[in-house]
């Protein structure tokens, strides 16, 4: 799937029950996973832990970043552990 962060925003602190990888396919910013601050740029590749609370942020203010997500989401949901909590 493809996640998309709007130019000079950021989507909600979250954690997943499962692992992911991002790729970068354009833009710039930075995620926060547990506190810990990343910096990532297109062609960057990003890995979120199981159980990470993160949140992505995108520093360009005239354009939005793009991500390619690739996760085992659909094994996790024939198992019913697609959960996904939410942070504030």
């Amino acid at each position: 799937s493809e996640q998309i962060v709007p130019p000079g925003g950021r989507n909600g602190r979250h954690r997943h029950v499962r692992e992911a990888m991002f790729y970068v396919i354009e833009g710039h910013g930075h995620e926060v996973h547990d506190a810990q601050t990343y910096p990532w740029e297109a062609g960057d590749v990003v890995i979120v832990h199981s159980g990470c609370v993160h949140a992505h942020f995108s520093a360009d203010p005239a354009k939005p970043a793009r991500a390619l997500v690739i996760n085992p989401k659909p094994i996790y949901m024939h198992l019913n552990l697609k959960e996904q909590q939410p942070r504030s």
